[in-house]
């Protein structure tokens, strides 16, 4: 029975002594929080953390692919207990997740605050624990569950228990008193259990040698300003366009001549540029001349003079036949006195009816006269408009330069004979330039005209102008839209083609009692944003309203007094009350 007894106690104690050596430590699942629709996660690699360099892996959970492509993450540690910060810095963007490394160079509490702009603005803070690498003058972490005093502790008060159980059991062998030896053991055990997991770990002192703990939270601040305007920018590539592409064109056909422009040369608007060989135009525009002038004689002189000869005519035709009219009626008197024959009468009656007949005709003749004054006239407009088109054709033999410009290309050589309509030469204007940026299809909406547009060339550059047109639908290819600004050339600095990175500047009033702030100083998230405040050394938070947030500049509405000290670095890392010092920049 002795040796029973001995073989139990010693297989207790060895149980107990590899509990105590062989802690078991706890695995730090990935750390959640919550920006407004989106849940970031983070995901530390080793898992659990130890002191040393460490892979941080971000995820935002309802973010579409276009949103992660257009936010940007800025990351920063620190070690609250010690107020210390760690490395800071941008986490790379692979299109789907967040990643960066960190060296967290010490086994304490720290805490990761990450900052988004772009796409998806805001801030969260993780707050989490960082083993050693396994030596004994390292602190040991909460989170991690691997502090082994307890279990020396426990180890030793069992060997105790257990020598004191040996005595006891000798003399006292029932079936209570090894109950309650038993429930005795599996209480310490379990005191051991809960004091590993969630007691303070033990801090080695020489692993803080160089660490002033307990100084107050040291920041920046920035005093109020309130805003004027906020201003929105879109950015985009973009290429110089001329602000004209023309092709001169020969407008009669003919031989090409004189054509002695070469690629780069300069030309003025209406310089000639090419003749055209083509004789028969010079003779139908003089035959077209001669015509004009012949029709010009008939009308002006000819025709006039018939019709004045014929109203003369027709004036003295009217005299002769009134004069006839009243010898008529003298005769007739006399015929009844008997003074003349009947046959004398009838004479004179039909020497009446002649001169009668006689005017009637000098009046048709009249009309026709005026009739074809009309037509000779008619006919010198004619013959001018003949005359002027023939004249004008004869005059397109000489080709000209439409405007101001630079030759791209020769499209035809001396000697050939062409058509009409056939281009001979392609010419740029360039004295202003069109900048083209191909902009996203989503800030397509935010962009009008007028607002400001600058240009970066690739010398460094800048050209600034206003938007002259949107296009009002997107590409279903590339789901970007031509957003365009004329803008003046002068020296002709700007080259076609040439690519240029465009950024377009939206101002807006902003309303009323808005303040203008950096976007770190704002903190709490899409949820429950908020400001600090200096008061007299010590942290206050204000509750706002964010009206804008770019990810550099935010502009907030709250109850924030005039002149106050408003706190940017480190607002992500403060509490109520807690006392902070302001650092120089």
């Amino acid at each position: 029975m002795i040796g029973v007894r001995w073989r139990f106690l010693g297989a207790l104690i060895a149980v107990v002594a590899l509990i105590a050596l062989s802690p078991t430590a706890s695995q730090a699942s990935p750390m959640i929080q919550t920006l407004g629709s989106t849940r970031v996660i983070l995901t530390l690699s080793p898992d659990p953390p130890r002191s040393g360099e460490v892979n941080a892996l971000v995820q935002l959970v309802g973010a579409s692919t276009q949103q992660m492509r257009k936010t940007t993450l800025k990351y920063s540690t620190s070690m609250p207990a010690m107020n210390m910060n760690g490395p800071t810095g941008l986490a790379r963007n692979t299109g789907t997740a967040f990643t960066f490394d960190a060296q967290l160079g010490m086994a304490t509490d720290w805490v990761i605050v990450l900052q988004f702009s772009g796409a998806t603005v805001g801030t969260v803070i993780y707050r989490f624990g960082v083993s050693s690498q396994g030596g004994s003058n390292a602190m040991s972490t909460m989170a991690m569950g691997d502090n082994a005093g307890p279990w020396r502790t426990a180890f030793f008060a069992l060997i105790v228990l257990i020598v004191i159980g040996y005595f006891v059991l000798r003399r006292e062998r029932r079936a209570g008193a090894i109950v309650a030896g038993a429930a005795v053991v599996l209480v310490i055990l379990g005191l051991a259990i809960l004091q590993s997991r969630f007691a303070a770990p033990a801090m080695d002192m020489s692993a803080m040698e160089n660490v002033a703990g307990g100084a107050p939270g040291a920041v920046r601040t920035i005093r109020l300003s309130r805003a004027a305007t906020i201003t929105q920018t879109v950015s985009a590539p973009g290429t110089v366009a001329p602000f004209l592409m023309q092709d001169v064109v020969a407008r009669v056909g003919g031989s090409l001549e004189s054509f002695d422009i070469y690629t780069g040369d300069h030309v003025r608007a209406g310089e000639q540029i090419a003749a055209l060989y083509a004789p028969e135009l010079g003779s139908a525009a003089a035959a077209a001349q001669a015509a004009a002038q012949a029709a010009e004689i008939q009308a002006m002189h000819h025709a006039p003079n018939e019709a004045i000869m014929a109203r003369n005519d027709v004036a003295a035709k009217n005299r002769q036949a009134d004069y006839w009219t009243a010898e008529i009626a003298r005769e007739r008197l006399l015929l009844r006195e008997g003074a003349v024959s009947q046959q004398e009468y009838q004479d004179e009656l039909a020497q009446a009816t002649a001169a009668k007949v006689a005017a009637r005709n000098a009046e048709l003749g009249a009309s026709d006269a005026v009739a074809s004054v009309e037509q000779a006239q008619s006919r010198y407009t004619q013959a001018t408009q003949d005359a002027r088109s023939q004249s004008t054709l004869a005059s397109y033999r000489a080709i000209t330069a439409a405007d101001d410009g630079v030759v791209v290309k020769r499209l035809v050589d001396p000697g050939t004979y062409v058509q009409a309509g056939t281009p001979i030469a392609r010419i740029a204007v360039l004295d202003r330039v069109r900048i083209q940026a191909n902009v996203a299809q989503d800030d397509l909406s935010r962009i009008h005209l007028g607002v400001p547009l600058e240009a970066s060339t690739a010398n460094g550059g800048v050209v600034r102008g206003r938007v002259t047109s949107v296009q009002p639908v997107a590409d279903p290819q590339t789901h970007t839209g031509v957003v365009e600004a004329i803008m003046e050339n002068l020296g002709e600095k700007l080259q076609p083609g040439a690519f240029v990175n465009v950024t377009i500047r939206m101002r807006n009033a902003a309303p009323s009692g808005s303040i203008s702030l950096p976007a770190v100083a704002v903190t709490g998230g899409s949820t429950s944003p908020r400001v600090w405040l200096n008061r007299s050394g010590f942290a206050q938070s204000v509750a706002v309203h964010v009206v804008s947030n770019d990810g550099t500049t935010a502009i907030v509405n709250g109850p924030i007094p005039p002149g106050s000290s408003i706190v940017t670095d480190g607002a992500a890392l403060l509490s109520e009350g807690q006392q902070i010092t302001e650092t120089s920049p």
